[in-house]
């Protein structure tokens, strides 16, 4: 139909990008309308979905949310975060993990405050943050609520996936997407040199292996919805 016809072609608008269209897309002012329509996109349209090509038979009891994405003021939210400077970490489930990382680099004092679980500060755990230098990537990018995203507020990796986990059995929406990336779920897909892009398989750390690998995943869906809406 008409409807159907002009409904894909949107579609197709919003999602029609490359790989190096999204190398060029960064977390900032200027790119994050693009990187929040491509996020939906993968959200709404998760891997499996029954209108995909050979795949109209397949049970799909997923649903996207639309009442809570209108009403509850989505964001993007960084998968490692963002260097918060002198404000505190969350860190509740990344402590035993930090104090490993502390005393390989013979941070006696951190090791102490971490110990007696006092406040750490981004300034202090500096260079954990040298170790991911390009935070802003599409590769290190989520969708969430408002609400969901103020509960990971300057939370380290797996204390924003535990946090995640949580909201999501009391009943908030989350996007499978979202859950899915932050749970390192998503099939893994060969980049442009034949290259398989790994998730590294442990679920403490968030990598720059694992934001390449999640660029990689979002390229190749982007390719496979774009072709699907071309039908």
């Amino acid at each position: 139909s008409d409807l159907n016809d002009n409904l894909k072609s949107h579609l197709k608008l919003q999602i029609r990008y490359s790989k190096s269209d999204l190398e060029e897309l960064k977390y900032g002012n200027k790119h994050n309308a693009k990187i929040k329509k491509i996020l939906l996109s993968l959200s709404v349209f998760p891997e499996h979905n029954k209108y995909e090509k050979g795949e109209q038979n397949k049970k799909n009891d997923y649903r996207f949310d639309f009442y809570s994405y209108s009403n509850e003021g989505w964001s993007l939210e960084h998968i490692f975060p963002q260097n918060p400077g002198t404000s505190t970490l969350n860190i509740d489930e990344d402590r035993e993990w930090l104090i490993a990382k502390c005393r390989e680099k013979g941070l006696d004092e951190i090791v102490v405050k971490l110990e007696n679980r006092e406040d750490v500060t981004g300034e202090e755990l500096s260079f954990i943050f040298e170790e991911f230098p390009d935070v802003d990537i599409i590769g290190n990018m989520a969708l969430l609520s408002s609400g969901v995203n103020s509960a990971l507020s300057n939370g380290m990796y797996n204390t924003k996936r535990k946090a995640l986990l949580k909201k999501l059995s009391t009943g908030s929406f989350v996007p499978k997407h979202t859950i899915d990336v932050f749970s390192k779920m998503l099939p893994e897909r060969e980049d442009d040199e034949g290259k398989l892009q790994k998730f590294n398989s442990d679920l403490v750390i968030w990598t720059e292996q694992d934001a390449q690998a999640h660029f990689t995943w979002m390229a190749k869906r982007l390719e496979n919805l774009t072709h699907d809406f071309l039908k």
